[in-house]
């Protein structure tokens, strides 16, 4: 991805590369796994940002040193890691809308705990969990599915739920 925003200009350029292997357990159970090899860099364009720092308490003076520990440059590699285990009736690789299936995951991001900040300093990303389950219910012979689903997820002392479902009718062909 490509962004570039606000007043100094900032810049940052990302990708990754997945890498994924599903393997056959048995008739209606698939076992995935995956790798994220990711890349980041942030750039900040505009030298002339001015900081708390150069205000005296009552006017601006350019003259006082701004924040003299940053970088105007930062680069990154981010490392994640999946697997899922998915439990369907059919045996087809991937659960259709119209099939009872399970899945769930677990992944982990931000590994290497990679550092994202123009401070001089060893700050660094905390490892992001997350844990996904997600049900497809449905009717044997009924166009209707519901599928509820759950994520958690946790980052240092931060935590979040995401709770959702999706309802879906499978009109005659």
């Amino acid at each position: 991805g490509y962004d570039r925003s606000g007043d100094g200009r900032l810049t940052t350029v990302s990708g990754a590369l997945p890498i994924n292997y599903s393997l056959r357990i048995n008739q209606s159970q698939y076992l995935t796994s995956g790798v994220s090899l990711g890349f980041a860099q942030k750039k900040l364009a505009d030298p002339s940002l001015t900081w708390g720092s150069q205000y005296d308490g009552m006017n601006y003076s350019a003259s006082l040193p701004g924040e003299n520990q940053i970088q105007q440059s930062v680069t990154m590699l981010d490392l994640g890691a999946g697997i899922a285990l998915i439990n369907k009736k059919s045996a087809k690789r991937f659960a259709t809308n119209n099939e009872p299936s399970n899945t769930l995951g677990l992944s982990v991001a931000h590994i290497n705990k990679p550092r994202n900040s123009f401070y001089k300093s060893n700050e660094r990303m905390l490892m992001r969990f997350n844990l996904y389950e997600s049900f497809n219910y449905c009717a044997e012979g009924s166009p209707y599915s519901i599928s509820p689903s759950l994520m958690l997820q946790y980052q240092g002392r931060a935590t979040e739920v995401i709770l959702g479902a999706m309802f879906q009718y499978k009109s005659g062909s």
